[in-house]
Order: C-alpha cells, then sequence, then structure tokens
C-alpha cells in the first residue's frame, strides 16, 4: 500500500511538473536527487546549475569542520604543536583515539580533521585555539559572516549535533569556497589514507570518509558529514578534465548518488575502460533518438536506459556491443546529428 502510495505521488508530480512547463530533466531531478538542501554552481562562470532550497537552515554535520579548519589557520602555523587536552578524550565518535598530554603537529591535527573527521581532534584544537569550544564557536561565527555566511550559527567545532547550531547549503558553499583557496585544505582533503604521529612516535592511521575518492575516477574533492537528523552531507568541488561545478549537499540519503548524477549531468559521464576522448552525454542521445533507438528527451544523464540503447545501436551497426561511446562508436554515431 506504501510503496502504491508513493507510485501515485510520483506520477502526480511528474504531470504537474509536466504542465508547469518544467523541462522534463528538471522533473527527473525531483526523483534522483535525495538532498533535502542542495546547489550546484559551474565553477568557471559562477552560473547556477542546480538549486533546491539552498537558503533553507539545517544541521551541517561535519561539513563544519571546513570553517574549524579555516579558523585553525588563522590562529596557528602548520609546525605549531598542540598538547591534547582531557576534554578532548571524550568526545562523542567518530574520534582517532587521542590520549590526553600527547602532543602533536598542527598539520596533522588538520589531516585528522579533514581525513578522518575526527571529532577529538576538532575539540582538541579549539580549545588550543580558544580555551574552549564556546569561545572556539564565537571565532567561527566570526569567520562565517567574514565569508558572507549569514544564515549559520556554529556551536561546536566538530559539527556535532548541538542546540541552535545550523548552516545552508549556501553558506557553507561560500565557506567551502574560501577554503579552496587553501593549498593545505585542498590538498589534505584529497588524502585517501594516511599514517601521523604523536610527537613521542605513536602512529595514528587516518582513512577519508569521502567514499567517491574510491568509486568514482572524477575528482571529488571536499567534506563529508553525516548525523541522524543532519543526514548524509558533503560540500566540495567536482573536477574532470578542464571542467569542474561546486557542490553543496544537505540531508542527503544518498549523497554520494547525489554527487555522482550531478557530475554526470554536469562534467559528462566518469570515465570507463575503453573511452578515449569525452562526448556530450546530450549529444549522444540526440543522435540515438535520431537513429531510433532512444525514446526520451536528452536528459544528459549516462545511466541504464542509454547505455542499453548504446548496447542496440552497437550490434546494429557491427560494433563491439559493450555499452562504451569509445571513438569507433562516435564515428558511427555522430552521423545522426
Amino acid at each position: 500500500m506504501m510503496l502504491s502510495h508513493k507510485k501515485n505521488l510520483c506520477i502526480w508530480l511528474v504531470i504537474l511538473l509536466a504542465l508547469s512547463g518544467i523541462p522534463e530533466s528538471h522533473a527527473a531531478y525531483l526523483s534522483t536527487v535525495t538532498a533535502e538542501s542542495a546547489l550546484v554552481i559551474d565553477a568557471q562562470s559562477g552560473r547556477v546549475l542546480f538549486s533546491r532550497y539552498p537558503h533553507t537552515k539545517r544541521a551541517p554535520a561535519s561539513t563544519a569542520k571546513l570553517l574549524t579548519a579555516l579558523v585553525i589557520l588563522d590562529d596557528f602555523d602548520l609546525n605549531d604543536v598542540v598538547v591534547i587536552p582531557e576534554a578532548a578524550t571524550h568526545v562523542t565518535p567518530t574520534v582517532i583515539g587521542l590520549r590526553a598530554g600527547e602532543r602533536y603537529y598542527v598539520r596533522d591535527m588538520l589531516r585528522a580533521i579533514l581525513i578522518n573527521s575526527a571529532n577529538d581532534a576538532a575539540t582538541a584544537m579549539a580549545i588550543a585555539s580558544a580555551g574552549s569550544e564556546s569561545h572556539f564557536a564565537a571565532k567561527m561565527n566570526r569567520k562565517a559572516r567574514h565569508l558572507g555566511a549569514a544564515d549559520s550559527n556554529f556551536v561546536r567545532a566538530s559539527g556535532l549535533p548541538a542546540k541552535n547550531q545550523y548552516s545552508t547549503a549556501s553558506d557553507l558553499m561560500k565557506i567551502f569556497r574560501a577554503a579552496e583557496k587553501n593549498n593545505f585544505i585542498m590538498k589534505t582533503a584529497a588524502i585517501k589514507t594516511l599514517n601521523i604521529r604523536s610527537l613521542t612516535g605513536r602512529v595514528v592511521t587516518l582513512k577519508n570518509h569521502n567514499k567517491m575518492l574510491w568509486r568514482d575516477s572524477r575528482e571529488m574533492v571536499g567534506k563529508t558529514g553525516w548525523t541522524r537528523r543532519a543526514g548524509h552531507c558533503f560540500v566540495g568541488k567536482l573536477s574532470a578534465g578542464s571542467e569542474s561545478i561546486f557542490v553543496s549537499i544537505l540531508k542527503s540519503e544518498r549523497a554520494w548518488n547525489d554527487m555522482a548524477f550531478f557530475a554526470d549531468r554536469y562534467l559528462g559521464p566518469r570515465s570507463q575502460p575503453g573511452i578515449v576522448g569525452r562526448y556530450s552525454v546530450n549529444d549522444i542521445q540526440r543522435a540515438l533518438k535520431n537513429a531510433g533507438y532512444f525514446d526520451l528527451e536528452p536528459t544528459g544523464f549516462f545511466g541504464p536506459i542509454t547505455k542499453r540503447s548504446v548496447i542496440e545501436f552497437q550490434k546494429a551497426h557491427q560494433l563491439s556491443a559493450d555499452g562504451i561511446v569509445g571513438p569507433k562508436t562516435w564515428h558511427v554515431l555522430s552521423q545522426y546529428l
């Protein structure tokens, strides 16, 4: 009964979108993108490509750690040393098991914050910077206002749930674009795994929470976050070749799928073995439609329907039927444009 109800709602939504004149590709977004707030901006032109409730205040989860990193870099040099306070050893996971009295370089604390999303490292640095989390939060909010993030309020350096802590997809994108200018932050956010050491030599292994670093051949660098209240969150930069987009996602059910969808839509399908060159998905679908192998209007999304259409086209034209649009397939397919 519940599935039937959801199906009926989807059908009515598509009908209403059709009557309203919204393009079919935009209608597809509403059923494909699971984030309750999302903002996608072309990195070169600054043009808004996708927007869904970008100014709605929501829990930021660990995406707040980008702002934490910016404040830390205002206060410390990377080679400074900090001592881990007792308070940082009692923080809710995710943690890396810091021990009271241990000493670390600031650069390694930042790596723990940005790679492993370590709440104990964020708390330790907040106390080292301002004496307490509440005083550090005041620094975070001043920094946010300076960056133009006026619809946010931060309470914890870690982004862990707290009363009256919120941000927006738009504000988080402003914070990320400031962070993007810092070479250390961007290089660190792109690291998959890394070992850091205390000054006495204890080794701590870090593993990035950004699963797209493993799952996708395109560059997807940024900060993830998750709590039950916040859902899955991400803010960062997605790149393929010379093209890039900024993406900010809050309260998503499937953030990795949302990120892949936006990348497919605006950067082209992910690279696959055998592909040489990059072809517009819209052009591929238009050519397939003209050739009689694609019944829909072009969406720019290279999904299972498009792949099946490519395979049928390849079989009919004595091409290798692998579903990949490589040079040989494109040479034949492009004649239908």
